[in-house]
C-alpha cells in the first residue's frame, strides 16, 4: 500500500540550530503512529512541518505521491491534513456549532439548521457537547472534543494530535474516558488519608499537576500506603458522588525523593567532617609551631 504521507530527509533549523535533522517518516492509510521523545526532541516541530505550520529548511514531503509544501495550516486542511494542537485554536466568543462550520459558511446560513446539524454530528462521534454552548464556557476536555470534531467534519484524511491531553485535569480524563476504566497517577495529598489502610478501605485526595481527584479505595490492603506517596490507581469515575472508585493501587518509587532525602542527610555530615578536618589541621599546626615547655637549667 502506498504511503499517504512521506517525509524524506526533513530538517528544520532555527537560526542555524537544527530542531530536527534528516528525518524520514511514512504514514499509510489506517495506521496510527506515536512520536516519543524527551522535551525538545523535535516531535512538535516535525508534525508542524507536516501540517503547514512551519516550513522545512531542507528535505521534501510527499502527500498522496505528490510533492507538497503547505504554506499555512489552512492549505494543509484543504488537502486533508488537520492538526489538533495542545492549545486549542477555537474562537472562544463563538458557539460550538459556529466553530465547527467556521470557514464553510454559505451565503445564507440558518442558525437553527447549523445547530441541528452540529448536534447530530457530535452525537455520531459520541461527544457529549452542547452545540449552542459558548466555547469559552467549556472545559479543556470538551474543547479538545470540538477540535477533533472540526477536523473530522472537514473530512481530514490525516489527523495529527500534538499532546491534546496535556492540558486535561485528572477529573476530565476519568470523566470522558469511554470505557470508564482508567489509570490515574498522582501523589497522595498531605492530611487527606482516611479510613483503614490495613483493612483495604481508604480515602484520599490524589494530586496531579493541575488538579486534585477524590479517591475511594476498596480492595486488597496496599503495602506501605501513606501520604506524599506517588500512586497509580485503577478504577472508575462515579459521577454521582464525583469520586474515583479505585479497585487497585500500585505504588511508584519516587527516586527523586529518595535522592533528596539522602542528600539532606549526607550534605550536613560532609560539611561537618570538612569543618572538623580544617579545625584539627589548624590545631596541629599551632601545636607544632609553639613551645609548650623549656628545659630547666641545671
Amino acid at each position: 500500500m502506498e504511503a499517504i504521507v512521506q517525509m524524506q530527509k526533513i530538517t528544520k533549523a532555527y537560526r542555524g540550530v537544527p530542531a530536527v535533522r534528516e528525518i524520514d517518516f511514512e504514514l499509510r492509510k489506517g495506521e496510527i503512529h506515536a512520536l516519543l521523545g524527551e522535551n525538545g526532541a523535535g516531535k512538535s516541530t516535525l508534525t508542524k512541518v507536516m501540517a503547514g505550520v512551519v516550513a522545512a529548511t531542507s528535505g521534501r514531503m510527499l502527500y498522496r505521491g505528490q510533492e507538497v509544501q503547505f504554506a499555512t495550516p489552512a492549505a494543509a486542511l484543504r488537502e486533508g491534513i488537520a492538526m489538533v494542537f495542545q492549545e486549542t485554536s477555537l474562537v472562544p466568543s463563538m458557539t460550538v456549532a459556529q466553530n465547527l462550520y467556521l470557514g464553510d459558511e454559505k451565503f445564507l446560513n440558518r442558525l437553527r439548521g447549523i445547530y441541528i446539524a452540529a448536534q447530530q454530528f457530535l452525537q455520531s462521534l459520541n461527544f457529549p457537547v452542547d452545540p449552542a454552548a459558548i466555547v469559552s464556557s467549556l472545559g479543556a476536555a470538551k474543547r479538545q472534543m470540538v477540535e477533533i470534531a472540526r477536523a473530522v467534519q472537514h473530512k481530514a484524511q490525516v489527523i495529527i494530535f500534538d499532546e491534546p491531553t496535556a492540558s486535561l485535569t485528572p477529573e476530565e480524563v476519568v470523566t470522558h474516558t469511554p470505557t470508564g476504566v482508567v489509570r490515574v497517577r498522582g501523589m497522595v495529598r498531605s492530611g487527606t488519608l482516611t479510613g483503614s489502610v490495613d483493612a483495604g478501605r481508604a480515602g484520599f485526595d490524589l494530586g496531579g499537576p493541575t488538579a486534585t481527584l477524590a479517591v475511594q479505595y476498596e480492595g486488597p490492603p496496599p503495602e506501605n500506603l501513606r501520604e506524599l506517596k506517588t500512586l497509580v490507581v485503577i478504577g472508575q469515575w462515579d459521577p454521582v458522588t464525583r469520586t474515583f472508585l479505585a479497585r487497585d493501587i500500585a505504588l511508584v518509587t519516587n527516586y527523586g525523593f529518595v535522592v533528596s532525602a539522602y542528600l539532606v542527610g549526607i550534605v550536613p555530615l560532609a560539611l561537618f567532617l570538612f569543618t572538623m578536618e580544617r579545625k584539627v589541621g589548624l590545631l596541629y599546626r599551632q601545636i607544632k609551631q609553639s613551645k609548650p615547655y623549656e628545659a630547666e637549667a641545671v
